[in-house]
């Protein structure tokens, strides 16, 4: 039983890291879609003597926000996803004279969760413009 359980985590960290580089490439991708629409006022900001710093730091709020409404997004569809299937898990238990009830999160995971989602989303945005301000320096 400890080496299903072991394998279990491990397969459980294994997805949870796919899933977190998915949502760094897609707020990657999400954020130059942004940027590119921003392309003049970038330009603009740069020949005014703007820093990198200030020209990156409305693109990882958005980051941020995307990060924060997605974990939580994902939160809300688990714990709905929970309780209707641990209801059925309890009554299919039932049925063979045992009990087995699933819990969902507590607000400590949930919140580390969400606060987790917001930081991969800003890593994603910051790659993203950091990208973006070294190509287009290289342009002008």
């Amino acid at each position: 039983a400890d080496v299903v359980l072991g394998v279990g985590r491990i397969l459980l960290a294994v997805f949870g890291g796919l899933l977190g580089i998915a949502l760094i490439a897609i707020t990657f991708n999400t954020v130059r879609l942004q940027i590119l629409a921003a392309v003049e006022e970038v330009a603009v900001s740069r020949l005014v003597g703007a820093t990198d710093a200030y020209i990156r730091r409305p693109f990882c709020y958005y980051g941020l926000a995307i990060g924060i409404v997605g974990g939580t997004a994902g939160s809300a569809l688990a714990a709905i996803v929970v309780t209707y299937i641990g209801n059925q898990i309890e009554q299919l238990a039932g049925a063979f004279g045992a009990t087995f009830r699933l819990h969902g999160l507590t607000f400590t995971d949930l919140s580390g969760a969400i606060l987790f989602s917001g930081v991969l989303g800003l890593l994603g945005a910051y790659l993203s413009v950091s990208r973006h301000l070294r190509t287009s320096l290289r342009q002008i």
